[in-house]
């Protein structure tokens, strides 16, 4: 018994909606690209045909909102590393921080804690 196709339809924005709320919840860069890649994949009728495609964006999507890292568009002049948050938060010398985050010795990270901020960011 199949469903029919509204069911689908509908089933499919829900998933989607969900997954950009659970996407505003962690906010992370390599989730946003992939859940932009599961969306592609969801409006072209030549991959959405392939099934296991929109699945394994959308778990992969899913799992990157997991990591305990994510990447951020800072340089660093010694090459890719991971870094922690600059110490002090909240930052008792904000001057300080901010230069230390722009060397790309550390990630100026907020005060404000949802639970899902990752712990390391890689620093190109």
């Amino acid at each position: 018994m199949s469903m029919p196709r509204w069911e689908k339809i509908c089933l499919t924005v829900l998933l989607v909606l969900v997954s950009a709320f659970w996407l505003l919840l962690t906010l992370r860069w390599l989730a946003i690209c992939l859940f932009f890649a599961f969306l592609v994949s969801i409006a072209w009728r030549c991959l959405r045909s392939r099934l296991l495609v929109p699945i394994i964006l959308w778990f992969a999507f899913f799992g990157c909102t997991w990591l305990p890292f994510d990447i951020t568009f800072r340089t660093a002049p010694d090459g890719p590393k991971f870094v922690e948050c600059c110490p002090g938060s909240p930052y008792h010398d904000y001057k300080a921080a901010l230069e230390l985050d722009r060397r790309g010795e550390c990630k100026f990270c907020s005060d404000l804690v949802t639970g899902f901020e990752p712990r390391y960011w890689v620093v190109w």
